[in-house]
């Protein structure tokens, strides 16, 4: 009788994977729960970046390399020149981004860990687990519903793309620390890649202000002066990136500050429009505002329900307000526990007090740029969070690894509860962030998503009526815009696609109506009545469209009227020369249709309907004269 072996839990006693095996899983993990979107259309502010910018068309535009986003414009340009405005490549270009912050979220963790500090905190049988928390971090990075904003909307390119800058210049800044610490020579190699790296960040969105920050926070925090360098060496090393800190101030506010030649460089109206952003709220307004927009975000990075591209998000105007007080209190006291965490650390060599205190700082350090007193139009956009994140996960997967190694269990049992609740955790947020991205896969589905959750947003309805009527919805579009009207009377795109859904459904007389609005509307705001004064938007095109309509009515004295209108507004289109020039033939007021007609060919020499009607009234002069 053969000798008994005792029975073992074949779950305590699985082999776990590999770090960099599971790296791998997630990489396919981010093709897989992005897949659905690579055919999603631009929506947006694809549009304005992309679509109906002209200046991508051409690399030659990229001389110049003025501006704070010209790095981002010009990866969109490259996306142009290798298939148009087919929107699978820049989809494409954006998920890779998104799987290459992965790999670096990873290898900044794991690299981290390897710092003079950490190596003194961590044993070295606890490697492995380490190693594991990194893959964990970077996991949750990957598949997190949250990031779907700025990876699933193309321009938000402008956040994943400085985030892989900014990651790249802390990993490689580390990396070269440590080969100091080491006394390897190859430091060097990495300094000036990190260099060179923060300075591709800061050209390529402005959250990248912070990083030279949290440079000097990895500095002091993992390394000391015992590591390869003295206390004025450490300072010395710095000094290049601190010197980073004015390009974006710069290109952001060159022009007007007369750095720069105004008009310079691929983003001039793009700069000039994110300038007008920066007063819709007062200071004060906005960084009360901030204080609950930050509960927001650390509400949907616990439990991402409810995304919304577009918040109906209220703005907070007294520090009274019991919501702004609690919401004060909690980021104060979150902070103070930090500080307090980061001193215990240090003193008790704990790696995860050490790892979380750090990232609490990382957090609030990288969404200082768009969550402080800088006042933006939009108060909230989920795709801020993208670098937040990171130290957000880091401190998830350290507190959770923290308390399993509190937990009175074996090590066995230990590494099956990690491995379990990773995977039950990664599964819900991955499937989680498949059905966000099925919201994205249609401009109508996205719109009808963001129409639902805020009802009462004009820009919402409006953009839901645009896309209905593209796709020749136009009883649903017309209910929309009615919804967006009914939400700001002053909104004057909603009037004019209601103008057009009208035409379009032959209902002339209203579409009439509606083009007048937006006349009367642009008339009032160019004005200053109702706030600061505003530029007209869709004056041409009401006037236009007035004018034709009027034509097709028969009253071509009211046609002339607003198709003149229309050429003091835009002399150079082709279009409304030669409308006027059919209303003027009409009148029987053939030398001013001639001259119209023949602006049309100084416009276009070789167009058919103005000689045709000019070799037509030519002919019609001769035939009467010749009566006579």
């Amino acid at each position: 009788m053969g000798r008994r072996h005792p029975k073992q839990n074949p779950f305590t006693t699985m082999k776990i994977p590999k770090p960099h095996h599971l790296l791998y899983l997630s990489t396919l993990l981010v093709l897989l729960i992005y897949s659905n979107i690579l055919n999603a259309p631009f929506v947006f502010d694809d549009n304005i970046y992309i679509r109906d910018n002209p200046l991508i068309s051409n690399l030659e535009n990229f001389l110049s390399l003025s501006g704070t986003r010209y790095i981002t414009l010009l990866t969109f340009a490259l996306n142009y020149w290798v298939n148009g405005y087919s929107t699978f490549g820049y989809h494409l270009v954006n998920i890779l981004i998104h799987v290459f912050n992965t790999w670096l979220v990873f290898g900044l963790i794991m690299t981290i860990f390897s710092t003079p500090v950490m190596e003194g905190y961590i044993k070295e049988d606890r490697r492995v687990k380490f190693q594991f928390l990194a893959i964990t971090i970077a996991t949750l990075f990957a598949v997190h519903p949250v990031q779907v904003q700025a990876v699933t909307y193309i321009t938000q390119r402008f956040a994943s793309l400085a985030t892989f800058f900014y990651l790249l210049s802390i990993l490689t800044f580390i990396r070269a620390r440590l080969c100091w610490s080491r006394g390897d020579g190859r430091g060097w190699v990495f300094y000036i890649l990190s260099i060179l790296s923060a300075i591709l960040s800061q050209k390529t969105k402005e959250i990248s202000f912070t990083l030279p920050f949290v440079i000097a926070i990895c500095e002091f925090i993992f390394f000391s002066s015992k590591d390869g360098l003295n206390r004025r060496g450490r300072l010395l090393y710095l000094l290049p990136f601190v010197l980073l800190l004015p390009i974006i101030p710069v290109g952001l506010f060159g022009p007007e500050i007369g750095i720069l030649r105004k008009g310079a460089g691929i983003e001039e109206e793009i700069r000039s429009l994110q300038v007008q952003e920066l007063v819709s709220l007062s200071r004060y307004e906005y960084l009360l505002t901030q204080f609950r927009v930050i509960m927001t975000y650390l509400r949907l990075l616990v439990l991402p329900v409810g995304q919304n591209l577009l918040y109906d998000y209220p703005h907070y105007r007294t520090i009274l307000d019991i919501e702004v007080i609690l919401s004060i209190l909690f980021v104060a006291t979150l902070l103070t526990w930090s500080v307090y965490l980061f001193r215990r650390s240090r003193r008790e060599r704990d790696p995860y007090g050490l790892i979380v205190s750090f990232s609490v700082f990382w957090f609030f350090i990288t969404i200082s740029v768009e969550s402080s007193i800088i006042p933006i139009k939009d108060v909230i956009f989920e795709h801020r969070l993208y670098l937040p994140s990171v130290g957000a996960f880091t401190v998830m997967g350290a507190v959770f690894f923290y308390l399993t190694d509190s937990a009175l269990i074996g090590d066995r049992t230990r590494r099956f509860v990690r491995l379990i609740t990773v995977i039950v955790v990664v599964s819900v947020f991955s499937l989680a962030t498949y059905l966000r991205n099925e919201v994205w896969k249609d401009d109508v589905t996205l719109w009808q998503d963001v129409a639902r959750k805020s009802p009462a947003l004009a820009k919402a309805q409006n953009n839901l009526g645009d896309a209905l009527m593209k796709k020749g919805r136009y009883d649903e579009a017309i209910k929309a815009l009615g919804l967006a009207v009914k939400a700001d009377p002053w909104y004057v795109e909603p009037h004019y696609n209601l103008g057009i859904c009208y035409l379009r459904k032959g209902l002339l007389r209203k579409a009439i109506s509606e083009f007048k609005e937006v006349i009367r509307i642009n008339s009032i705001l160019k004005e200053g009545h109702y706030g600061a004064r505003t530029e007209p938007k869709y004056e041409f095109q009401a006037n236009l469209n007035l004018g034709n309509i009027y034509f097709l009515l028969g009253e071509f004295g009211k046609a002339v009227e607003y198709l003149k209108k229309a050429v003091s507004i835009n002399p150079s289109d082709l279009s409304v020369h030669f409308n006027l020039g059919l209303a003027y033939k009409r009148l029987g007021m053939f030398s001013k249709a001639e001259e119209e007609f023949r602006r049309v060919l100084e416009i276009a020499p070789s167009d058919r309907g103005a000689m045709y009607n000019l070799m037509i009234m030519k002919n019609n002069r001769g035939q009467t004269e010749t009566e006579k």
